[in-house]
């Protein structure tokens, strides 16, 4: 007696192999806000691209989730799980751990405490049979250190931090980061994957047409950024004023800063000012370097800074140096790439959403990925 094969399974397998991999996008709680922009854009330029050549693409529909707030067992431990399925997917997992969401249940969690939940739900998509394993994250924990050689008998942290992640991405895909503190030292780290660092020439574009001003110069916030604002000074055809910044070893305490002086270099007296720098966390730096540009008697100072961590009381110290400078000093532009709540009005946030959605795209369809593409193509444009 023979046996007939079993139709349903043959079935399955034949709509198995007709399955194309298509696109998942996953948020942790911290992430939902800039993932909601990025989605419907993805999806929007997935739709152009069935609308204007129909023949070469097809209509793609882009999936998307949400994971649950963060939970932990009795003893801390960070619980972590999908929602949806994420087999033969590609997938692109947000990470945001720097972010100040809490869930309401629980006292304040850490950013180690975030970053491993989502360490973890990096492992959950490489466990359940992701096809290609993508990590967005635009402020990168631990990126600070600048020296891959351990000093006073210290870690290689973001070597530690690398390792980790690229364990779940591998070669073949991306991790992706913007404005990292030290991109060398990074692409080291992250060299067992395909790593990609967002520009923010853009970014410093946009900061300018919103300040709206004839005649702007641009200011680093000491020398460290010095090359990055030259060149960004030459490719915009603007001015831009060298910042000498030294700092005192023997006098750190804990969370005091080291700088104890800051020179600048540029005759700035009635000119319109706009400092860069790629994140300002605690504070004491550019209050300092604004109160020494203050000496110099501008007609306005703006800081643009790529990652907003207002740590430490930054938010009260800029405060005051704002209400001391008879509103000379004006506003804080950052991007969202950290999504803080209840900011003071003098702080404008930047969506980031487009060059991220611009970039998946891109990575998606086996494209050129292009670190400064904030070109929002789902408008129309004049002919």
């Amino acid at each position: 007696m023979t046996s007939k094969p079993n139709e349903n399974l043959l079935r399955r397998f034949v709509k198995w192999k007709e399955i194309q991999t298509w696109l998942h996008l996953i948020a942790t709680p911290d992430t939902k806000q800039l993932v909601d922009s990025v989605v419907s854009k993805v999806q929007r330029l997935l739709d152009l691209a069935v609308e204007n050549w129909p023949s070469v693409n097809k209509k793609e529909k882009v999936t998307y989730e949400v994971l649950p707030q963060y939970t932990q067992f009795p003893t801390e431990e960070m619980i972590s799980k999908l929602k949806k399925s994420v087999r033969w997917k590609k997938v692109f997992f947000f990470s945001d751990p720097n972010w100040d969401y809490q869930p309401e249940w629980k006292q304040k969690l850490s950013l180690n405490d975030k970053f491993m939940h989502d360490l973890l739900t990096l492992s959950a998509i490489r466990l359940h049979g992701a096809h290609k394993t993508n990590m967005i994250i635009p402020c990168l924990p631990y990126a600070r250190q600048d020296d891959m050689t351990p000093k006073e008998r210290q870690p290689a942290s973001l070597q530690v931090i690398a390792e980790m992640i690229s364990k779940y991405t591998w070669k073949e895909w991306y991790v992706m980061t913007e404005d990292i503190h030290n991109k060398a030292t990074t692409s080291s780290a992250l060299k067992d994957t395909k790593y990609i660092n967002l520009y923010t020439w853009w970014f410093i574009e946009e900061c300018i047409n919103r300040m709206n001003k004839e005649e702007i110069i641009l200011s680093s916030a000491d020398q460290w950024w010095d090359k990055k604002i030259s060149a960004i000074a030459k490719e915009k055809s603007l001015k831009n004023i060298i910042v000498l910044k030294t700092r005192d070893y023997s006098k750190q305490s804990e969370w005091d800063s080291t700088v104890e002086d800051i020179n600048v270099f540029w005759d700035v007296e009635w000119k319109d000012i706009l400092i860069h720098d790629d994140m300002l966390d605690t504070g004491w730096t550019m209050c300092k370097l604004i109160k020494e540009l203050l000496k110099k008697k501008p007609k306005s100072i703006n800081v643009a800074t790529t990652h907003g961590m207002f740590n430490w009381k930054a938010l009260e110290k800029l405060q005051k140096v704002k209400d001391e400078s008879e509103w000379i000093f004006g506003k804080i532009y950052i991007t969202n790439s950290i999504n803080k709540k209840w900011l003071p009005d003098f702080i404008e946030t930047i969506d980031i959403s487009t060059i991220i959605a611009n970039n998946i795209v891109r990575i998606y369809k086996w494209l050129w990925v292009d670190r400064n593409d904030n070109i929002d193509y789902t408008k129309e444009r004049e002919e």
